[in-house]
């Protein structure tokens, strides 16, 4: 059995896309603040789009597979489930649904169940490449 890091990674890879979201929001957000100078303007602008060109470029090489049904679902989706976790008020139904919500879509567009997190669960399976593993 060979070890798929790809697999092992993905719950890690979905939160991935939710950040670079997260920061595409917060450049643009600060892009139109009525108190900052123009050249911060600027610099806040280009950062927005390399977040967007980043996410797209990464989810393309991690999820090529995704159905362009499914491409915005997913990006927003994981945007969602970040925001979940950072606003969180001790509602443990409400994150649980969100988190379900987001579980759903990711398992329709990978193809796995993604309930729970896969990259905690691959992290505590044994590597076979490791030195351990040969012993």
């Amino acid at each position: 059995m060979s070890f798929d890091s790809e697999k092992a990674n993905i719950s890690d890879q979905i939160l991935l896309v939710g950040e670079l979201e997260h920061i595409q929001r917060h450049a643009l957000r600060s892009m139109v603040s009525p108190n900052i100078e123009e050249d911060e303007r600027t610099w806040y602008a280009v950062v927005a789009k390399q977040a967007k060109d980043l996410r797209r470029k990464y989810m393309r090489n991690h999820f090529a597979d995704c159905p362009d049904e499914l491409w915005c679902l997913g990006k927003a989706s994981a945007s969602l489930r970040q925001l979940n976790y950072e606003t969180f008020t001790g509602d443990i139904e409400e994150c649980d649904e969100i988190d379900a919500l987001v579980d759903s879509i990711w398992s329709k567009i990978t193809g796995q169940d993604m309930t729970g997190c896969k990259s905690c669960s691959s992290d505590r399976e044994e590597d076979p490449t490791s030195s351990e593993a040969s012993r």
